[in-house]
């Protein structure tokens, strides 16, 4: 089955006008703060199956723990957006994800619905759609090699992009050299693949998700 990477941002972000006075800093999303315990996050949020069996159970093993509130969906923009979250053993928010696929999706029974096809184009387009507003309320994003993101130039080109707001931490995360730094930061992904556009906003506890990060959290929801 398609992980779905996201809905929940009700007015995170703002659209339109010029770019912000000031960058504001990455502290969580809808009420929700990294470093939160779970019964700091349930009281800000009391909506989310905070009691469902398996997440309990997993925080009462002392390990990381994710929690899928896709019966939640937000809306960034024109997009739905599902929410989930991770906590670390100690029980503390340590990211949080929007996330969102569009096109083509796999049914339980496994074969695929009958929903239109994205474009590589069409994917790119919407990821810039919401990479400027996100830009505007926390500052520059770029990508791990420390440039602007610039849409492919190719039709076959660029099947994964990520760009984050502190790009060293993101390189250091990638080279698994150091896998925290001493504060929080965003990361916007996309990945293109067969007529499907996914899209994630990770709201992280210092790091920026590598490719293995990213693959770990989908195991788990």
């Amino acid at each position: 089955m398609r992980y779905r990477m996201f809905p929940f941002v009700a007015v995170l972000l703002a659209f339109g006008g010029g770019p912000a006075a000031a960058a504001e800093p990455v502290t969580g999303w809808g009420g929700l703060l990294l470093g939160m315990s779970v019964e700091e996050a349930k009281a800000a949020r009391p909506e989310f199956d905070w009691d469902n069996k398996s997440f309990v159970k997993c925080l009462s093993q002392a390990k990381k723990c994710s929690l899928l509130a896709d019966e939640t969906e937000t809306k960034v923009g024109k997009l739905s957006f599902s929410p989930s979250f991770r906590f670390d053993s100690d029980g503390r928010l340590e990211v949080i994800l929007l996330s969102a696929s569009l096109g083509p999706q796999y049914r339980p029974d496994g074969q695929l619905d009958n929903q239109p096809p994205v474009s590589r184009k069409e994917c790119h387009a919407l990821f810039r759609y919401l990479m400027e507003p996100l830009e505007q309320k926390y500052g520059p994003m770029k990508t791990a090699l420390g440039g602007r993101y610039e849409p492919p130039s190719g039709a076959g080109e660029n099947d994964y992009e990520s760009v984050a707001t502190d790009v060293e931490a993101m390189q250091r995360s990638d080279d698994h050299q150091v896998p925290f730094a001493a504060h929080a930061e965003l990361s916007l992904i996309y990945a293109h693949s067969a007529g499907t556009c996914d899209l994630g906003i990770f709201y992280l506890q210092g790091f920026a998700p590598s490719g293995d990060a990213i693959n770990k959290m989908k195991d788990q929801l």
